[in-house]
């Protein structure tokens, strides 16, 4: 079943369902979106229950994992046997005896050495992992280093480094494990198999594939860190200058992804400017993606901003705490699959 028919299917949990608008400052900015209530409250006020020894402890029931294939090619010349014994030995899961940013850039290199594996073929398979390399190199990184050679406290820095280096590594593992499995034959989670489906259909805008990647790692992945890194909402501010460091590089992410595979996420970016077209085109869809009119426009917008991740943020706290883990969980996916609809009818609608 595709999976904007599933979002139909899957009701929102209760507690996740009602929008409000709420202001929740930073330490350099003021952020204003539209966020449920619930999950404010969480990111204000709520306690985490015990922090999670990885982000394997906050998978989904077994029912929502499906069993990978290993297509050799994807839209461009096949991998070699040589190719997948590669991509497979750097992805394969590490246990860190610490987390620590020496080990961050050595998960960070693989990744990167898998897309360039991807990329010697042709295989759209890397077009997610261009923007997560852009974004390790030079947002995650650079802010890491510079906070650890100015120290805690100083400005413009991260004084929690652990717990950032925690975070960023439960981040990258997840995406790193879905490549794994997908070619070795493993159980890939379903939000990254949709993703190597979408990449390897030629069919397929490039627009979407891509975003399909991103969907599945700022909507399930980093929400799961969140949890697994021991999160609390004392860390809030840090994590939006983490974020914010991420957002900066919007530019350089189009830019590669055009340049590689001639896919363009601009308009994806530009959202801000076709809102009412957004609307438009979720709204006639409806009936197919279960998407109510105007969905797709908030659902865009926030994905494109720091308060899609401030919902991540919040969903990661409850995650954690086992009274709220279970709606959690469901609320986690069904914005997986509502984000996911709206960009299937956006690329319906010709607008990525």
């Amino acid at each position: 079943m595709p999976v904007s028919q599933c979002a139909a299917r899957v009701p929102l949990s209760p507690g996740f369902s009602s929008y409000s608008q709420e202001v929740i400052p930073s330490r350099t900015r003021t952020l204003r979106l539209r966020t449920s209530a619930t999950m404010t409250a969480a990111v204000l006020c709520c306690g985490v229950g015990t922090p999670l020894a990885s982000a394997q402890s906050v998978l989904p029931p077994a029912a929502a994992i499906t069993a990978g294939t290993v297509p050799t090619a994807a839209c461009g010349d096949a991998l070699s046997p040589a190719d997948l014994s590669r991509i497979a030995e750097l992805s394969a899961p590490t246990a860190p005896d610490e987390y620590s940013l020496p080990f961050l850039e050595e998960r960070a290199r693989a990744a990167a050495e898998i897309t360039e594996i991807f990329l010697s073929r042709n295989d759209r398979r890397a077009i997610f992992g261009i923007g997560l390399d852009l974004v390790e190199s030079q947002a995650v990184l650079p802010l890491y280093r510079s906070s650890s050679a100015a120290g805690p406290g100083a400005s413009g820095t991260i004084g929690n480094l652990p717990w950032a280096t925690h975070l960023s590594t439960d981040l990258l593992e997840g995406y790193l494990a879905a490549v794994h499995a997908h070619v070795t034959g493993g159980a890939v989670p379903e939000h990254w198999q949709h993703y190597f489906e979408l990449a390897s259909d030629c069919a397929v805008p490039g627009g979407y594939a891509a975003m399909a990647g991103y969907n599945a790692h700022l909507t399930v992945d980093l929400a799961r860190a969140v949890a697994s890194s021991g999160t609390t909402p004392a860390e809030y501010g840090q994590y939006l200058e983490i974020v914010g460091a991420i957002a900066d590089q919007g530019d350089a992410i189009v830019a590669g992804t055009q340049a590689e595979f001639d896919a363009d996420l601009a308009p994806l970016w530009r959202l801000y400017f076709l809102g009412d077209a957004a609307d438009a085109v979720t709204a006639q869809a409806t009936g197919s993606t279960g998407i109510a009119p105007g969905d797709g426009h908030r659902l865009l917008l926030r994905a494109g901003d720091q308060g899609y991740s401030t919902v991540s943020f919040a969903h990661g706290l409850a995650l954690a705490d086992p009274a709220t883990a279970e709606p959690a969980h469901a609320s986690v996916r069904n914005t997986w699959l509502l984000a996911d609809g709206a960009l299937e009818a956006l690329t319906a609608g010709k607008l990525l």
